[in-house]
This record gives C-alpha cells, sequence and structure tokens, in this order.
C-alpha cells in the first residue's frame, strides 16, 4: 500500500439522516417499553458505532494501477482500472454511492462497471483521476 492515495469520503446527509432517524426512532421505542428500555438503547448505540465505523472507514485508494473502494460491510466493488476507464461525470448517481454524500463522482469502467463515489478533496481527486484515465472523458452530468 505504500505509495498509494488514499481519500476518505464526504460525510454529509444520506450519513446523518438516517443516523438520528434510527437513533430518534429507538430512544422512542425506549422511553414508551416498560421492561425493554435498556435493549432498544444499548441497540441503538452499537446501531450508531457500526454506522459511524462505516462512515470513517469508507476509503477511496488509488493503487499503482486501478482505483479500489474500500467499504466496511459491503461486498467489494471491482476495482476500476485506470486504462478501462471510459467516462467519468459529476455528479454521479446520488441514490446508488459508494459513499455518506450526494456530492458525488460517477465512474464508468470496463465492460458494465459503475461506482458512484463521494470522496473529501472532490476537485482535487478528480485531478488525480484525469491525471491516471487519460483516455477518460470528464463531463458535468448535464451534457450527457
Amino acid at each position: 500500500m505504500s505509495g498509494d492515495i488514499v481519500y476518505g469520503t464526504k460525510i454529509g446527509d444520506i450519513f446523518w439522516i438516517p443516523l438520528m432517524a434510527v437513533s430518534l426512532l429507538m430512544i422512542i421505542i425506549a422511553i414508551y417499553s416498560k421492561g425493554l428500555w435498556i435493549f432498544f438503547l444499548l441497540t441503538t448505540v452499537v446501531i450508531d458505532v457500526v454506522l459511524i465505523y462505516a462512515g470513517f472507514r469508507t476509503k477511496y485508494v488509488f493503487e499503482s494501477d486501478r482505483l479500489v473502494v474500500r467499504m466496511p460491510f459491503q461486498v467489494s466493488e471491482p476495482p476500476a482500472y485506470y486504462d478501462s476507464v471510459k467516462r467519468v461525470v459529476f455528479p454521479g448517481t446520488q441514490y446508488y454511492s459508494h459513499g455518506f454524500s450526494r456530492d458525488t463522482i460517477g465512474i464508468y469502467y470496463g465492460e458494465h462497471g459503475y461506482v458512484s463515489i463521494s470522496p473529501v478533496r472532490k476537485e482535487e481527486f478528480i485531478e488525480v483521476l484525469r491525471a491516471r484515465c487519460p483516455q477518460a472523458r470528464f463531463e458535468p452530468k448535464d451534457s450527457i
């Protein structure tokens, strides 16, 4: 992994809204449950810790020959080899994202590969991607 460039994911509303909604729901259930309140509060803490862990452990790694998405608790996305990247659009798909923000980059690679990611320092990330994928088209989504 030496020499790899690693970006974390941007933490946005598709992270915070579900986290708060689940927490609030579990706390309300805990308040109104007679003997199970401790179970619901502990469950809330466990769910929150798992979501926060996933959010802060999601990484996008520029390796020597490919871009790899590392996201806990999710099936690994096949790596996007730089020479197979055909098109990069921004924003990418906001409803299918390997990240926790709606501010995404969509990467089309291989025969049918697609990944929508939300890296921190998006502009810098795009420049690194441009340098590693000179054959790819980079375009705003409005032009598609």
